[in-house]
């Protein structure tokens, strides 16, 4: 399996964690597995992925959603306040993902 399809299955797993973490009214199952992002988001280091899996647009749409994150994970007293301020963050990404759907899991792209 190439480093692209990789990466490829990657994105798809994050398109799939920002549809689960852009619903507001998830907020008790949702915190209780926010450490995914790490599983897919090394570091929370968004500027690790690049072209052509992720687009430019995508990169700096999941900017927000890291600062966000770490506000979540980081305070130990998470609020609805902060959980619906990192909601907004992934519905707003989602939106830029959307544009391209999910990638082949077999086929690199090019």
């Amino acid at each position: 399996m190439s480093d692209t399809v990789v990466l490829q299955r990657i994105r798809n797993r994050i398109i799939e964690l920002l549809d689960w973490f852009s619903d507001e009214t998830g907020f008790s199952t949702a915190v209780s597995n926010i450490e995914m992002w790490e599983d897919w988001v090394p570091d929370n280091n968004v500027e690790s992925f690049n072209p052509p899996v992720f687009t430019r647009e995508e990169i700096t749409s999941l900017k927000p959603v890291a600062l966000a994150w770490e506000a979540v994970f980081l305070d130990t007293k998470q609020t609805d306040v902060e959980w619906i301020d990192f909601s907004s963050k992934c519905s707003e990404a989602l939106k830029v993902f959307n544009k391209r759907g999910l990638l082949s899991e077999i086929v690199a792209i090019t």
